[in-house]
């Protein structure tokens, strides 16, 4: 374990497996799948209007793609919000961010997973699920690669993901408070990428200008469950 991936670990947050198993399933992704409420903020609503993100969770996606982007030799990993909510303000995050895919107002989750699989072609092994509850399960457990926001106030549940193995890593930041940022860090620090992606983004170079032409072309798609208008 580097000194780098240490530093999460002593910032609190947990291990399931090891760096290698993490560095091995991170090869055949490609889609990182975030849940929304919970995970970029802590779960409170605010009627139609939806729910708030931090810009910092918002560099942590931009980061963790330009990494991918760079690692894959200019393979732009695709991206998603998936909420059980009719949630304007995750389709708005995944429009501005150029993400690939909003599936919103899905109470089963695992009718996004099928919709999710079959309109893009993909393998649950190439699924990275960032989440945080127990209505995200299903997923976790079919998915390639599990991330599970902490909570505080359920160490119960905590407990269980661990035991069950339906995690691969759980964050030391609660939602809303960094975990997006912290998650996408720290995959780029298993990737051994960090460093390089920074630098990237900070000299606003050739490279970076040809990577974000390419998000900049994502048209997002928005699927929605089957009567959610």
């Amino acid at each position: 374990m580097t000194n780098q991936i240490q530093k999460f670990v002593l910032g609190g947050a947990h291990l399931n497996c090891s760096v290698a198993e993490i560095r091995e399933k991170l090869e055949h992704i490609r889609i990182f799948l975030f849940d929304w409420d919970g995970v970029f903020n802590k779960g409170e609503k605010y009627g139609d209007k939806g729910s708030p993100f931090a810009e910092a969770d918002s560099m942590g996606t931009n980061l963790l793609r330009l990494g991918h982007w760079l690692r894959k030799d200019g393979q732009m990993p695709m991206a998603g919000i998936l909420t059980g909510a009719v949630n304007q303000g995750a389709e708005y995050f995944a429009k501005r961010e150029c993400m690939d895919v909003c599936l919103r107002g899905f109470n089963n989750k695992m009718d996004a997973w099928s919709l999710l699989l079959e309109t893009f072609n993909i393998g649950p092994e190439e699924v990275a699920y960032v989440y945080d509850d127990v209505i995200d399960l299903p997923i976790a457990e079919a998915c390639g690669l599990r991330i599970c926001v902490r909570r505080t106030s359920s160490p119960a549940f905590e407990e269980y993901v661990i035991g069950q193995n339906l995690c691969d890593y759980i964050t030391a930041h609660e939602g809303g408070a960094g975990a997006v940022r912290e998650t996408c860090e720290f995959l780029l620090a298993v990737s051994g990428i960090y460093e390089e992606a920074v630098q990237v983004r900070m000299a606003y170079g050739e490279t970076y200008r040809n990577y974000i032409s390419m998000r900049k072309a994502i048209d997002t798609r928005v699927l929605l469950a089957e009567g959610v208008r």
